[in-house]
């Protein structure tokens, strides 16, 4: 079981001669499989930690928890921003915020995303290759004007004239459901985007199940440093009622992929885009990049017969490694000329990811509640690290304070510094000073009463 990349280095460095020449039939590199379908399935405002593979104590997820142990399942995957669009941009491109330049779900219209000689969606690359690309979009954050759409021969999204502006994981399935009945023979990259975490937390019938129970009020005791109240409660219950609908429709999408044969040969990376706030730091929603918002779950099945699937990986790891885990594990499209574009490691099969770089969403609006200032995070296997710009730097210990409640930086300064300098050179190689987000474009027509009905003008 890979546990992290060192010891998997260890690993192989120790096995005799004759058993890696067994592994490998003694050729330069192994033989890839190459999948059918890439699937990329990305679950908004999820956060890993209510899932019961990341060791939550409800029943919220059977069906995650039985795919994450036939895949590569992350144990300390790390979003870019914990905003929708920022992220997607991030997990496509493979590049940091400060880089592609989309630092808001506001960046959108003509300041969108759009490709340049020094970033590209992989989207494209698929297409470029004779893949059918399709996409299946549930909210009004990722819909075309946002130029996220690049390299998509098919693109369904919210009829924003119809007022739909959230599309429930039932409806985004039956769109997927009639995809795969009529879909061209050949290789295809499917994207399908679910968000029924998302506020307003109203589970579906047969779904709004959980209730207060002492165990549920010790573990947000315990990740807020007091006692919740009856809100924090019921946001927990609601909130947990729509992991566990999502789950279920997420169990329905893998018995339809494996009723056309697709699941056994297909590349399925399932994704958070980011977390929610959940009353912890003070924040309902996201926004912040406490763990608790940037922490999401990543899981990787290979097809079939792959010696990754059922393997764990312990240490911190980037959703801009994405691309560059999913290359490393199969047989995929990408040349040198695409790879050079992404800013992650393989971190399966390379040894020098020494931290995580995440960034606080760009709204004026909301530095009332935030404080004044941009706000990045270094996160490591240890320490977590945030650099203010306007205030003053904190610095915290996962192991020991995995829930962020005591800035240590006086007791560790010498871990502030290394880190600092580290935040320090990661901005000055992929800061992208031609696009800082200062100015924002009018919204089209209809986009901001939807971003509006998500709560993310409030």
């Amino acid at each position: 079981m890979i546990r992290n990349a060192n010891q998997k280095r260890q690993l192989a460095l120790s096995l005799p001669l004759a058993a890696l020449c067994t592994l490998s039939a003694c050729t330069s590199e192994p033989e890839l499989p190459k999948p059918d379908v890439v699937f990329m399935i990305t679950l908004d405002t999820l956060r890993a930690d209510h899932l019961g593979s990341y060791g939550y104590m409800r029943d919220t997820s059977p069906n995650l928890d039985a795919f994450a142990k036939e895949s590569v399942f992350f144990e300390n995957a790390i979003t870019t921003m914990s905003t929708t669009l920022p992220a997607h941009v991030s997990l496509f491109t493979g590049t940091h915020t400060i880089h592609h330049g989309v630092e808001s779900n506001f960046n959108m219209s003509f300041n969108g995303f759009e490709a340049r000689d020094d970033l590209n969606s992989m989207v494209p690359v698929f297409q470029r290759e004779g893949y059918q690309t399709a996409a299946f979009v549930s909210t009004v954050p990722l819909m075309k004007n946002t130029g996220i759409h690049l390299g998509f021969d098919e693109f369904f999204e919210p009829d924003l004239e119809k007022e739909e502006y959230f599309l429930s994981a039932e409806v985004i399935n039956e769109k997927v459901y009639s995809w795969l009945e009529t879909r061209p023979e050949g290789p295809a990259f499917v994207w399908i985007h679910y968000s029924d975490p998302h506020s307003p937390y109203v589970p579906p019938k047969g779904f709004n199940t959980f209730r207060e129970d002492p165990e549920l009020n010790k573990v947000i005791a315990t990740r807020m440093g007091k006692q919740p109240n009856k809100q924090v409660i019921d946001l927990y219950n609601a909130y947990d009622g729509e992991v566990r609908y999502l789950d279920h429709e997420l169990g329905e999408l893998f018995k339809a992929i494996r009723k056309h044969g697709l699941y056994d040969n297909s590349v399925i990376t399932i994704v958070g885009d980011h977390g929610e706030g959940l009353e912890q730091h003070g924040w309902i929603a996201h926004g912040p990049i406490y763990d608790e918002q940037i922490l999401v779950p990543l899981m990787i099945k290979f097809p079939k017969g792959s010696p990754l699937n059922g393997t764990r990986y312990e240490s911190v790891t980037s959703i801009i490694d994405i691309p560059n885990i999913m290359d490393g594990g199969a047989d995929l499209p990408f040349h040198d000329d695409d790879r050079k574009l992404w800013q992650g490691f393989d971190v399966l099969n390379e040894f020098d990811r020494h931290g995580v770089f995440s960034a606080r969403v760009i709204r004026g609006d909301r530095d009332h509640i935030f404080k004044s200032g941009r706000r990045f995070s270094l996160t490591e296997d240890r320490w977590k690290y945030f650099y203010l710009t306007e205030h003053e730097d904190e610095l915290f210990d996962r192991i020991n304070d995995p829930h962020e409640l005591v800035n240590v930086i006086d007791q560790y300064p010498d871990v502030a510094a290394r880190m600092k300098a580290n935040v320090s050179g990661l901005m000055e190689r992929y800061w992208n000073k031609t696009n800082d987000g200062e100015s924002q474009p009018p919204l089209p027509a209809g986009v901001e009463k939807g971003l509006e009905a998500l709560g993310y003008t409030d």
